[in-house]
């Protein structure tokens, strides 16, 4: 019996904003880092990218680990390797130490990310899912927007490291706090056994696609060593697909996929996270074209960042009064609306011109993470949803991925295709660069409103169609 349901979201929470907070001041501590360490822009690039492939390469092992294993202990588990990680990562002395301890908190996120979602599912109710889904992504919202000012303070006043150790305590907290209130987990059961194979070519599989989408930028495209870690992706995948049809045990059931929404839920949240990392270049567009400072630059992007934070808890108001569907494809038109507004109003090169297009955008998200992750999750056997989760995770993180090289991609075709580009300044220039690629966001984002419309459905959870079924044999 859970005396405080609420409590537990709080450790849950707590964990969460560990990852959170690292993600975000971790980028604006980099130029003091290359600084300090004498790091080459190469290195520098494999600060952030060991932990991003980590992350993304060990996800559907750690999905599977929280089915076989339990939660609880996976998710205490991933709290001992990023904190221990983060040690590492604080008492660096170099750039391979610093880049080896980014990779291990990478693996320390893949591992706690998974266990969340049927940790929740094992403690809300069905009517109270969406709000405890809500309330978390809010409050991760809420450590989003402060990690960089955050980040910089720590930096300027105390140096580089502490980013660092103060994710110990934290770490030692959060687990104290996630192993006094979690529920325990049933006994384990070793007559399944883990998919170590399968483990192994989804790690080469996701690392070779995901290591090929980032050193693109850098070798370019078409390079041989690009193009070879394409190849080893596409081999591990098949190998992967190959070794899970013959396995009776296998790392990923692929039946989930049989279930409309969720496969619509994915491809609604891959769309999403696409468009999110139009963010970073609205960043650009403040300090380079509207000439703000770094800080200033920061504070302006909070409109977009700040509505995660009050939406995320009401979303589960809103589901259970308009359905899940509904919001998903609310939301999604919203983004869509917003890029299109923020397109055709760059010319102008005045933020309160952008601002209600960026405000559009911002409340569009919370308002498509909640009901994507809630109806995903819900349909899925219990004993499926570690894995559920973790496909869930791997989809926002290729989303994000792939939005990202290609939104870079876009903007310097657009730039070098310019009939004028000798003509114009570099700001011109970009703005023009910035119109059409949001241009393109805006036709993904209703891409994304199709799917929803197409795939999800208000299903019943699983649990309420087991009770239906039982009533009609009964």
């Amino acid at each position: 019996m859970i005396r405080n349901k609420w409590l537990v979201l709080f450790s849950l929470v707590g964990s969460m904003a560990m990852i959170m907070l690292d993600q975000s001041i971790v980028n604006v501590a980099l130029p003091s880092i290359q600084r300090y360490m004498m790091a080459s822009d190469h290195e520098v690039h494999w600060i952030v990218n060991a932990y991003l492939l980590a992350l993304s390469a060990f996800l559907l092992g750690s999905g599977r680990m929280a089915d076989l294993y339990g939660p609880r202990r996976v998710f205490l588990s991933s709290l001992i390797v990023f904190t221990g990680a983060s040690w590492l990562c604080a008492v660096a002395a170099g750039p391979i130490q610093l880049i080896i301890g980014r990779a291990m908190q990478g693996l320390g996120a893949a591992l706690l990310l998974p266990p969340v979602m049927p940790l929740l599912y094992k403690i809300f109710p069905v009517d109270q899912r969406g709000d405890s889904v809500g309330a978390m992504i809010g409050m991760s919202g809420l450590f989003i927007c402060i990690g960089p000012f955050l980040g910089g303070w720590i930096t300027q006043t105390w140096g580089w490291d502490r980013i660092f150790w103060i994710n110990i305590p934290i770490g030692i907290i959060s687990f104290l706090g996630a192993y006094t209130c979690l529920p325990a987990d049933e006994s384990l059961d070793f007559k399944e056994g883990f998919d170590v194979w399968g483990m192994v070519s989804s790690v080469l599989g996701l690392g070779g696609i995901v290591s090929g989408i980032m050193q693109a930028q850098i070798w370019g495209l078409w390079s041989l060593p690009t193009l070879s870690l394409f190849l080893l992706g596409i081999l591990g995948l098949f190998c992967f697909l190959f070794i899970e049809r013959k396995n009776s045990e296998p790392l990923l059931d692929f039946s989930i996929f049989e279930e409309q929404t969720f496969l619509g839920a994915n491809l609604a949240l891959f769309c999403a996270h696409f468009l999110l990392m139009s963010g970073v270049f609205m960043a650009f567009f403040f300090q380079e074209v509207l000439a703000y400072p770094p800080m200033l630059a920061g504070l302006m992007t909070l409109p977009a960042i700040f509505p995660l934070v009050v939406l995320a808890p009401l979303t589960g108001v809103m589901t259970r009064k308009w359905g899940l569907r509904t919001v998903s494809i609310l939301a999604m038109l919203m983004q869509t609306i917003g890029l299109v507004y923020l397109s055709l109003s760059f010319d102008q090169k005045n933020y309160l011109s952008v601002l209600p297009g960026y405000i559009l955008f911002g409340c569009g998200m919370p308002l498509i993470l909640v009901p994507s992750q809630v109806s995903a999750v819900n349909i899925v056997r219990p004993n499926l949803r570690g894995a559920a989760s973790a496909v869930l995770t791997l989809v926002r993180q290729m989303g994000a991925t792939v939005g990202m090289a290609v939104i870079a991609f876009l903007l310097v075709l657009t730039e070098s295709q310019s009939a004028n580009r000798e003509l114009i300044s570099k700001n011109e220039l970009f703005v023009s660069a910035l119109k059409t690629t949001f241009m393109f966001l805006s036709i993904v984002g209703a891409v994304g409103v199709f799917f929803i419309w197409y795939f999800m459905n208000d299903e019943r959870s699983y649990e309420e169609k087991e009770e239906k079924l039982g009533k009609g044999i009964s």
